[in-house]
């Protein structure tokens, strides 16, 4: 797609990835962006601190067909862990987004559709890095809450790689953190922020593990990439320059930031399953021409300054 003035529609874009994109691409002011979400008060509210005196719109979902667009992005999911346990519609609202855009980009085939995806597809027990040979993994005979968040990644994917005339791609995110982080969901890495930010012990498993925080830029470089391709319809594993291990982080951020961490003997389990090595070593997305240029530490270090106000 070689066009330059882009009208982008966001979906989910008050979500920690959505704003992240949100504010990216609003640093061209030739793109046009439509920012959607349940609440038009709370996305303008939002927006307003993110990304001041910048042109954007925002809209309710049931003003979507109103437009005209040349990107779609589906950033729609949960964010927080505890929240995939207390959500029993993820099925249905996954489904209702995703055939939402669907229906649009079916008669406006130039539309390019980018939809996120997750990690979790590949099993809700990770021990060894996925790969191109990795297959979608759920014990139908064994389901539990977090089976449900991952069905609905695969079933969305299933579909899109079925419209093989449509341009759509799915990007797998297995770690993501950001200024934007919603420090009060439970993952890692905001136990953590919170910890440094308000000089409290941070308390963690004897688990060693090892997680992949791409680099918002990064992954903005990846959309970009998709975007101005001609013809597009896949699934891409997203990774930074290279992984970090639970307790090298920890080490680090001891020396930079004085964490104060203590290891416990009990081991708290994700609601979507206990995953060691939560991360891709698929080169996929190189066909793309894309090399990542910041591993996880140094996304980690790099967003952390706006959140502790430190050099």
């Amino acid at each position: 797609m070689a066009k330059q003035n882009l009208n982008i529609a966001i979906f989910g874009a008050t979500g920690h990835i959505g704003k992240n994109l949100t504010y990216y691409f609003s640093q061209n002011k030739k793109n046009k962006l439509v920012l959607f979400g349940r609440n038009k008060k709370k996305i303008q509210k939002i927006m307003n601190q993110i990304i001041p005196e910048r042109d954007y719109s925002f809209a309710g979902y049931n003003e979507f067909n109103n437009k005209k667009y040349d990107v779609i992005i589906n950033c729609i999911g949960i964010g927080n862990p505890r929240d995939i346990i207390q959500n029993k519609d993820i099925l249905k609202i996954t489904e209702y987004y995703d055939n939402k855009i669907l229906d649009y980009i079916k008669n406006k085939k130039s539309v390019i559709y980018i939809n996120f995806s997750s990690g979790v597809i590949f099993g809700q027990t990770i021990k060894s890095p996925i790969s191109e040979s990795s297959l979608a993994s759920i014990n139908v005979n064994k389901l539990n809450e977090g089976s449900y968040y991952a069905i609905s990644k695969i079933y969305s994917e299933m579909k899109h790689r079925n419209l093989k005339n449509l341009n759509i791609v799915d990007l797998r995110i297995f770690s993501f953190f950001s200024r934007f982080i919603n420090l009060q969901d439970e993952f890692l890495i905001s136990g953590i922020t919170n910890s440094i930010k308000f000089n409290k012990k941070f308390v963690t498993d004897k688990n060693e593990i090892m997680r992949d925080y791409v680099h918002p830029e990064d992954l903005f470089e990846i959309i970009q990439k998709c975007i101005k391709k001609e013809k597009i319809n896949t699934a891409l594993d997203i990774s930074s320059k290279k992984p970090i291990s639970k307790f090298s982080l920890l080490k680090s951020l001891a020396k930079k930031y004085g964490l104060n961490y203590v290891i416990s003997n009990k081991i708290k389990t994700s609601p979507t399953g206990l995953k060691t090595k939560y991360y891709s070593k698929s080169k996929k997305i190189t066909d793309l021409e894309i090399i990542p240029k910041y591993t996880s530490l140094q996304t980690i270090l790099m967003e952390l300054k706006f959140l502790t106000n430190s050099n």
